[in-house]
């Protein structure tokens, strides 16, 4: 049997440290960043690991980055999502690389164009480019996965979601400046689950993970600020619209989402809180 090597980026992030969780320790490496210019591997005990020779093949789940539309950060979001990518291009070059699993941004289709054009999203599209001509190069798969607002427990991100369940726990103000304003949500273990898949699929592919429909966020406070104090959840309270995305040419027959059962997913986040 082949023996592959998976390498996450980003393993202590968000989706990162949940897939990280569902994979074998022993097939795990991970890249030891301190010095940005001399990138290492390590393995799940953080030990150096000199080089990859024990495996037939590696496989990368590419999540790391760094979000931020802020101007004033643009250095740390090119050095995050341009240079590290480049860099670990450079480390994984001697290798088999069988296969690339890139996490995108759903930015590229938003009607707003301060999103679209942002410095972040093209970033992301540089990063994208440079992994795909590699890639093509090395006769190496490469999937590409487009992400927009992932959710659950345990989310310490300054995100919207967080911040709505945060204000309600501590009885502070509704954090939604936009009332009228909708959102697609992902929970970070259908997106764990999709990425599993990924692994075992071994063929180009590019896709969307997006739900159907969108979900207004002042309706969600009010759907948690509901459940909080009556203990009783009303998904009627939520409010949904059709998804709006622009020039969508991309598979989303793969997205794995339940829209039946959001309240529920909703609901762990203040019960786990």
């Amino acid at each position: 049997m082949e023996k592959i090597g998976i390498i996450i980026t980003g393993s202590n992030g968000f989706i990162g440290s949940r897939l990280t969780k569902k994979i074998e320790k022993q097939s795990l490496i991970f890249i030891d960043r301190k010095n940005k210019n001399n990138l290492k591997f390590v393995d799940h005990n953080n030990l150096t690991i000199n080089n990859l020779n024990h495996f037939d093949s590696i496989l990368i789940f590419h999540l790391s980055t760094y979000f931020s539309l802020d101007d004033a950060k643009k250095d740390k979001v090119f050095e995050a999502n341009i240079s590290f990518t480049n860099n670990l291009l450079d480390l994984i070059d001697a290798y088999d690389v069988k296969k690339i699993i890139y996490t995108n941004s759903m930015y590229n289709f938003y009607k707003d164009p301060n999103l679209r054009n942002s410095f972040y999203t093209k970033t992301k599209n540089e990063s994208a480019k440079s992994l795909e001509y590699f890639c093509d190069k090395n006769n190496t798969i490469f999937e590409e996965i487009f992400l927009d607002n992932t959710f659950g427990e345990g989310d310490k991100r300054e995100k919207i979601i967080p911040l709505i369940v945060k204000s309600i726990i501590q009885d502070s103000e509704n954090p939604i400046i936009n009332k009228n304003g909708f959102i697609n949500l992902t929970h970070v273990d259908d997106v764990v689950d999709r990425l599993l898949i990924s692994r075992e699929n071994f063929k180009k592919n590019k896709s969307a993970f997006i739900s159907d429909y969108m979900v207004n966020l002042n309706s969600i406070y009010h759907f948690l600020l509901s459940f909080y104090k009556k203990n009783q959840p009303d998904k009627e309270i939520l409010t949904y619209k059709k998804n709006d995305y622009i020039n969508m040419q991309l598979s989303i027959d793969n997205k794995n989402i339940n829209l039946d059962n959001l309240n529920e997913k909703l609901v762990l986040l203040l019960q786990n809180a």
